[in-house]
C-alpha cells in the first residue's frame, strides 16, 4: 500500500501552498453570507490533495453536517469531484431523483441538492471547488448564481495573489487586496454592497446599491449610513447591531431605510467587520438585499393565513391565538371571558337552493352584523361554513354576555337582502365561559359549541349557557358514535318483533321488526339513542340492510309454519330513502328469502316527507310497484299528514299511541282517533294502532272499526325464537 507521499494525483494540485489566517478569516465571512442569502445549510470551500479533498471553510450556518478539516477519499462519487473532473459548474437540484448520484456519499449526510464552481491556480493547477448544498430540492436560482460565481472570483484572486508571492506577502496586503477584489466582484452583483472604514464613514458602494436607494455613489461616499435610517426600524436593532461588529462578529437582520426619493423599502443586511494584520478593525463590510417584495409578500401570506377569505374576520387559528391571550390577561386580572358560538339556522337550504355563491353573500352580510354588535375590543371570528365565534374579555359576570347573545341573535332575526329578495335566517348561539366552563381555548369553544348544539335542539334562535350534564350527554354521543363503527360486524345488533292483530277476527297477521343493540361497552342503548346517530353518519344504511334481510328471512319462515300471508313490518329512516340502491336490494332481499312483495310493509314518518324532495316521490312510487305496503307512522303527531295522505301512495296509517293511551278516558282523544279511522277509510286505507294496553282500548278501537291492533295487551316485542312459540300457541 503506498503512503500518502506516495499517492500519484489524480489532478495536478499545488499541495504545498497554505492560505494565511487572515484569508481563511474573510473566506469564512464569505461562505456564511453566501449560506444565509441562498438560505441553504451548507456553503463549503474544499481543497483537494492526491487522495483526499478537504473542507477547508465552511459556512457558521444552522444545519451545515461539514466540519472544516474534515476529509473524504476520492474517486467515491462526491459532487465535488464531478466539478473538479469537468473543470465546470455543476447544478444537482435533487440527487434522489437521479440516478447518476444513487451513491453519492453526501446523499446519506442528508445533502440531496448541490451547486459548485472549480477553483484552480493561475498556472491551472486544482485548488478545489467553491459549492453550497441544501437538504431539500433546489434548482439554485440564476440570481444565487450570479452570487457565486462573483464570490468566486474573488477567491481566485486571492488564490492568484498566494500563487504569485508564494507566500510572500503579508497579511495585511492580503486582507487589502481582499477588499479590493472584492469591490471588483461585486459590482455587478444582484444585492447593494457598501464597504465603510472603522469609523463607519462609506468607502464604497456598488452599481446595485445606486440602483435600490436613488443616490450615486458621489452622494453617500464620505456620509455615515444614518443618512438611509427612517426611523421605522427600532433603535434596539441598531444597538445590537453595532455590539455584534465591534466584538468581531458577524451581524444579519433586517433593517427598514428609506430611499432618496423618501419611499421606505426593506433590506435583509449582513454585516461583518474586516481585521487588519494586528487584528483591530479598519472596515465594515455590508453586503444588502432588497427584500421589500418579500415582505410584502409574506405579509399578504400571513393574513391569508390568519383571516378568513371570504368575510375577512380571523379565522380558527387566529381566534384560537386571541383566546389564548384573553386567557391569560383574565387570570392576571381576575376576569372572565366568554366564548360565544353562533350558528345560522338551516343555512343549508340557502345554498341548496339560492347556491353557493348567494349562500357566501348571506355570510359576509352576517359578518357585518356581528361586528356591529361588539365592542371594538372583541374579536368575531369565522370558523368555517355558517359557524362564527364572538370572544368577550374583560367581563365580571357570566351574566354580561347575555345581553350580548341576545343582541347578535336580534341582528340575524332582521331580513336579510339578496337581490331584491327579503330571506328571513336565523341563529342558534352557546355559552362558555372561562373558568368554569373550561380552562383552556380548545375546551371552552368546544363546550360554547355544545351549548349550541343545545340552543338547537330546543328549538333554535334562542341562546344557551354551557352546563355540566350538557358535556355528559355529549361523551355519550362521542362514545355511543365510537362503538356503533363496526356493531354490525360484530353481531352486537338483534330484533325483536311485535305481533299485530285483527282486530275484528283476533288473529295474528304480522309483526313489526324492532332494532336492538346491546353494546360490551355502554350496555344496552335504545333505537331512540342511537338510530339518530346512526342517521347523521351514514351508517343507518348498512344496519337497515341486515334488518331487512333478517325480518324477511323470519318472515319466509313463518309464513310458512303458519300457512297464511304473515306480514312483517319494517321502519325507514330518511337516509335510507337517499340510498339510490334501496330499491334494487330490497327486491333482491325479496327473491333471496322467497316471499312476495305484499310480505313488506315499510313504515315512514312524516318527517321524512317534509323536504320533499323528488327522490321521496321516486323510491315510493319504485317501493309500490314492488307490491310492497307503504304505511304512514305516528300518524297524527305531524301537521300536514291529511296532505301527505293524498300525495302519496300510502296503504296503512299507524295511530301514534299518543291517542291511543287516553282513548276510553278522554272525549277529545276519541273523537281524534274515530275521525282518523273514518278519514283513512275513506281513502281506501288500512288502519293500526298502536300502543294498546288495555281490553278496554282495544273494545273501543274494534267498535270504531279499527282494522288492526299492536301493543303490550297483545304482546310485548319478543325475540325470532319466543315468536315461533307464540304462533304456535296461537295455532292451538
Amino acid at each position: 500500500m503506498n503512503t500518502p507521499s506516495e499517492v500519484t494525483p489524480k489532478y495536478p494540485i499545488l499541495d504545498d501552498l497554505s492560505v494565511s489566517h487572515t484569508v481563511l478569516e474573510i473566506w469564512q465571512k464569505t461562505t456564511d453570507i453566501i449560506a444565509d442569502l441562498v438560505n441553504v445549510p451548507a456553503a463549503l470551500i474544499m481543497r483537494v490533495h492526491p487522495d483526499e479533498i478537504e473542507v477547508l471553510v465552511r459556512s457558521d450556518s444552522v444545519g451545515n453536517v461539514y466540519r472544516a478539516g474534515e476529509r473524504a477519499p476520492l474517486n467515491t462519487g462526491l459532487y465535488c469531484e464531478t466539478v473538479m473532473d469537468t473543470l465546470r459548474e455543476l447544478s444537482v437540484p435533487d440527487a434522489l431523483k437521479d440516478p447518476q448520484w444513487n451513491h453519492n456519499p453526501d446523499i446519506k449526510l442528508g445533502m440531496i441538492s448541490y451547486y459548485g464552481l472549480p477553483l484552480t491556480w493561475p498556472s491551472g493547477e486544482i485548488f478545489g471547488t467553491f459549492c453550497i448544498l441544501d437538504i431539500k430540492e433546489n434548482y439554485f436560482y440564476p440570481k444565487y448564481r450570479e452570487l457565486m460565481f462573483r464570490f468566486r472570483d474573488s477567491i481566485k484572486l486571492s488564490l492568484g495573489t498566494i500563487y504569485e508571492n508564494h507566500l510572500n506577502t503579508t497579511e495585511a496586503r492580503q486582507a487589502k487586496e481582499q477588499i479590493r477584489t472584492l469591490s471588483q466582484a461585486v459590482e455587478q452583483s444582484p444585492v447593494s454592497v457598501v464597504i465603510t472604514d472603522a469609523d463607519a464613514n462609506i468607502e464604497y458602494v456598488n452599481r446595485t446599491f445606486e440602483w435600490i436607494t436613488g443616490y450615486e455613489a458621489k452622494e453617500v461616499l464620505g456620509q455615515n449610513p444614518k443618512m438611509f435610517q427612517s426611523g421605522k426600524t427600532p433603535p434596539s436593532v441598531y444597538k445590537d447591531l453595532w455590539e455584534t461588529i465591534i466584538s468581531g462578529d458577524l451581524w444579519k437582520g433586517e433593517l427598514q431605510n428609506r430611499k432618496k426619493s423618501g419611499e421606505l423599502y426593506w433590506e435583509h443586511a449582513h454585516i461583518a467587520p474586516v481585521l487588519d494584520p494586528a487584528g483591530n478593525i479598519c472596515h465594515f463590510l455590508a453586503v444588502k438585499e432588497d427584500v421589500t417584495s418579500q415582505k410584502r409578500q409574506a405579509e399578504r401570506i400571513l393574513h391569508q393565513a390568519l383571516y378568513d377569505p371570504l368575510t375577512n374576520l380571523p379565522n380558527r387559528g387566529l381566534v384560537n391565538d386571541r383566546l389564548e391571550q384573553l386567557l391569560i390577561e383574565a387570570q392576571r386580572s381576575n376576569h372572565l371571558v366568554a366564548v360565544l358560538f353562533l350558528d345560522m339556522d338551516d343555512f343549508k337550504k340557502v345554498n341548496d337552493s339560492l347556491g353557493h355563491e348567494e349562500g357566501d353573500k348571506i355570510l359576509v352580510q352576517a359578518a357585518r352584523r356581528l361586528t356591529g354588535a361588539v365592542r371594538d375590543g372583541d374579536t368575531v371570528g369565522r370558523l368555517g361554513g355558517d359557524e362564527f365565534v364572538v370572544l368577550l374579555g374583560g367581563i365580571n359576570s357570566a351574566s354580561d354576555a347575555g345581553p350580548v347573545a341576545e343582541s347578535l341573535l336580534d341582528r340575524f332575526r332582521r331580513t336579510f337582502q339578496l337581490n331584491g329578495r327579503d330571506l328571513v335566517l336565523t341563529a342558534s348561539l352557546g355559552i362558555a365561559v372561562f373558568p368554569g366552563d373550561g380552562e383552556n381555548a380548545a375546551e371552552l369553544l368546544r363546550n360554547a359549541d355544545t351549548a349550541m348544539y343545545h340552543a338547537k335542539e330546543q328549538g333554535r334562535n334562542t341562546y344557551y349557557y354551557f352546563t355540566k350534564s350538557m358535556n355528559r350527554e355529549v361523551s355519550r354521543r362521542l362514545m355511543i358514535e365510537e362503538q356503533l363503527f363496526g356493531a354490525l360486524a360484530r353481531g352486537e345488533f338483534h330484533l325483536c318483533y311485535q305481533p299485530i292483530m285483527a282486530i275484528q277476527n283476533r288473529d295474528f297477521v304480522g309483526a313489526e321488526a324492532l332494532l336492538r343493540w346491546s353494546n360490551q361497552a355502554i350496555g344496552e342503548i335504545s333505537s331512540d339513542e342511537f338510530i339518530p346517530i346512526a342517521e347523521q353518519t351514514g351508517m343507518i344504511v348498512q344496519i337497515g340492510r341486515y334488518v331487512i334481510t333478517e325480518a324477511l328471512g323470519r318472515a319466509a319462515q313463518w309464513r310458512r309454519n303458519q300457512e297464511k300471508n304473515f306480514k312483517i313490518a319494517i321502519n325507514l329512516s330518511p337516509r335510507q330513502l337517499r340510498d339510490p340502491d334501496l330499491v334494487p336490494f330490497i327486491e333482491d332481499a325479496l327473491q333471496q328469502a322467497g316471499v312476495p312483495g305484499e310480505c313488506l310493509e315499510l313504515e315512514i314518518t312524516e318527517g321524512v316527507l317534509m323536504s320533499g324532495h323528488s327522490y321521496i316521490d321516486q323510491s315510493l312510487t319504485a317501493i309500490g310497484n314492488l307490491g310492497i305496503g307503504i304505511v304512514m307512522d305516528d300518524f297524527g303527531t305531524g301537521y300536514s299528514s291529511l296532505n301527505y295522505l293524498r300525495n302519496y301512495p300510502f296503504d296503512v296509517v299507524k295511530i301514534d299511541r299518543s291517542f291511543i293511551h287516553d282513548i276510553t278516558l278522554n272525549d277529545a282523544d276519541r273523537v281524534l282517533v274515530n275521525a282518523a279511522i273514518s278519514m283513512a277509510h275513506g281513502l281506501g286505507l288500512k288502519v293500526v294502532a298502536e300502543g294498546v294496553e288495555t281490553e278496554d282500548q282495544f273494545v273501543q278501537l274494534s267498535e270504531q272499526g279499527c282494522d288492526f291492533a299492536q301493543g303490550y295487551l297483545l304482546s310485548k316485542p319478543i325475540s325470532a325464537d319466543e315468536m315461533i312459540k307464540f304462533l304456535e300457541t296461537q295455532k292451538n
